[in-house]
């Protein structure tokens, strides 16, 4: 099952991974949760997991691609609609 957390704030518990413990787990950071993609040591790192970040709230912020780290896919609002539908069994907005 791949299941999806859309991180939308700083504040972050990172006990939640803990709580899921997903084997297949997708983040996509939304909202403020795009600042997780310039902080080097965010929590959201410590799992294995595949990590999107939405380029409009990126710049709405006014984060440069350049700013993000090098592993995260940088998605538009479409291709996080199809993820969604196509991809993800369960969602979490965190």
């Amino acid at each position: 099952m791949t299941f999806a957390i859309l991180i939308h704030s700083l504040n972050f518990d990172p006990e939640i991974f803990e709580r899921l413990n997903l084997e297949d787990m997708r983040i996509v950071l939304v909202q403020d949760g795009v600042y997780h993609a310039t902080i080097e040591n965010s929590p959201i790192f410590n799992k294995n997991a595949k990590i999107y970040v939405l380029e409009e709230d990126l710049i709405a912020r006014g984060i440069k691609k350049e700013e993000i780290k090098k592993d995260i896919e940088i998605i538009n609002y479409s291709k996080l609609v199809d993820l969604i539908m196509q991809e993800f069994d369960k969602i979490v907005w965190y």
